[in-house]
């Protein structure tokens, strides 16, 4: 007897993405054609090592954009050449150049995927991180995300395109299946970006032929593509292309899946930049913390002794920061002088002018002037110090 609920349930267990990119060189042809001519030595490039054969020169490995290696070089005596075609020094000074050729190759790539993270980290709005685990994580996921877009659908590429601050043009953070070497490219304008901006008003922009749509402006030369919108609730982000090579019709099920996929698109955006968020408050609660516990230190003062009388203050803790505090002094003629001020306006202000303050409140105290000409002062340094709208409520007096 068959179950009829046995199929009801299915658990995909979403395997770790390691991305395997090959060499991306747009002159890599001519690069080995003029090689061989010169040297007389084939240049390849080979994603296993075990595929390497026995009779190849091995030059090192090239990085690819995520660490790892992409690839290993190495090269291969042509067919065409003979010994005495090269000469021995010739040889030598080929494989030296090999070799520096395999030392820019990995320099180039790590810029590639220096340039990848930092894109990644600016769809988000925030500077470049010391964290690179947590920028490739973050860049993984875009990238896996716009990797399964162009598998499910069988397409060619996909890329991700947020809006700037000033919304007036669209810069690729994000892409799969494009040249890496689209990331310096410069933003496009949204002027005249008719795809997008039709898009960006909610509705998904379907060209099935796009080289007789051409007024659209599809930012790469594709036969076919999607534009969709990727939006949070409040704000628009930015807008997903989906790219194919051959014309073709898109069903109203591709459609949603393209939104579908533009949403995760922006829970991940969203995701990362609360978490940037939480970071920051977390920070300013510490500060917060480390400066009232800094301006509580400065409030214990140690208490003066005199013959006869006991001198002590207590300080509230009330949880805040406070822009209040007291000192006194004993002067040369066994007076006692004390002084008491609170300032006013939002915590942290009043945290930071109440230590101003303080100082001066402190130095004037040992000119042993009137309490007059005390309270002259300190108000002439907060004057000065400020733009004039700090207040303070001052007690100064002395005891004989």
């Amino acid at each position: 007897m068959v179950n009829p609920s046995a199929n009801q349930l299915r658990i995909h267990v979403e395997d770790p993405w390691t991305p395997a990119t090959g060499l991306d060189l747009p002159a890599w042809h001519r690069l080995t054609d003029a090689y061989c001519r010169l040297t007389g030595w084939q240049l390849q490039c080979s994603m296993d090592t075990e595929t390497v054969p026995p009779r190849a020169d091995g030059l090192g490995d090239i990085p690819e954009l995520f660490g790892g290696h992409a690839g290993h070089l190495y090269r291969i005596k042509s067919n065409s050449a003979t010994e005495s075609s090269v000469p021995a020094e010739g040889t030598e000074a080929g494989r030296d150049l090999a070799e520096a050729l395999v030392h820019v190759f990995g320099e180039l790539q790590e810029t590639r995927r220096t340039l990848q993270h930092r894109e990644a980290e600016l769809a988000t709005a925030i500077p470049v991180t010391s964290r690179g685990y947590d920028a490739a994580n973050f860049n993984h996921r875009l990238q896996a995300v716009l990797r399964g877009t162009v598998e499910i659908l069988k397409g060619s590429a996909a890329a991700l395109y947020l809006l700037d601050d000033a919304t007036s043009e669209l810069k690729l953070r994000a892409q799969w299946g494009l040249p890496s070497l689209r990331f310096l490219q410069p933003a496009r304008p949204l002027r005249g970006a008719v795809a997008d901006l039709e898009a960006l008003t909610g509705h998904a922009v379907v060209l099935q032929d796009a080289q007789l749509q051409s007024h659209w402006n599809v930012p790469e030369n594709y036969a076919s593509a999607v534009c969709i919108p990727v939006a949070s609730p409040e704000s628009l982000l930015g807008t997903l292309w989906f790219y194919a090579d051959e014309v073709r019709d898109y069903s109203d099920a591709d459609t949603q899946l393209l939104e579908i996929i533009a949403g995760r698109l922006a829970v991940e955006l969203e995701r990362r930049v609360l978490l940037q968020e939480a970071h920051r408050s977390t920070e300013d609660r510490e500060l917060a913390t480390q400066v009232e516990a800094w301006h509580q230190e400065r409030a214990l003062l140690t208490p003066p002794r005199i013959n006869g009388w006991q001198v002590a203050a207590t300080t509230v803790e009330s949880g805040r920061m406070r822009g209040d505090f007291h000192c006194w002094r004993i002067d040369q003629q066994d007076r006692l002088w004390l002084a008491s001020a609170a300032m006013a306006g939002p915590p942290v202000k009043c945290t930071l002018s109440a230590t101003l303050l303080q100082g001066a409140v402190q130095a004037a105290l040992a000119s042993s002037i009137s309490a007059e000409q005390i309270l002259h002062t300190v108000n002439d340094v907060l004057w000065a110090s400020s733009t004039g709208h700090d207040g303070a409520s001052m007690f100064c007096g002395a005891i004989e």
